[in-house]
């Protein structure tokens, strides 16, 4: 059961790499998350695919007209 976890949870971490490489690529990395402002490691963006999330439909929503979603 703790093999079947432990994998689940490195697939997750690794699309989550992916899908931080591909998108935002004109965002520099500080050492902070774009959307939480925790510190995030060397090289990233974003601390979770929450942040991630959250930070996309923001960007969305100001795109459509500056209007900020809850």
């Amino acid at each position: 059961m703790a093999d079947e976890a432990d994998q689940a949870q490195f697939i997750e971490a690794r699309d989550l790499a992916l899908a931080l490489r591909q998108r935002h690529t004109t965002l520099i990395a500080t050492g902070r998350c774009y959307s939480c402002d925790e510190d995030v490691p060397e090289g990233r963006k974003f601390c979770d695919r929450d942040c991630l999330d959250d930070f996309e439909r923001l960007e969305a929503a100001r795109k459509r007209g500056g209007r900020d979603v809850d």
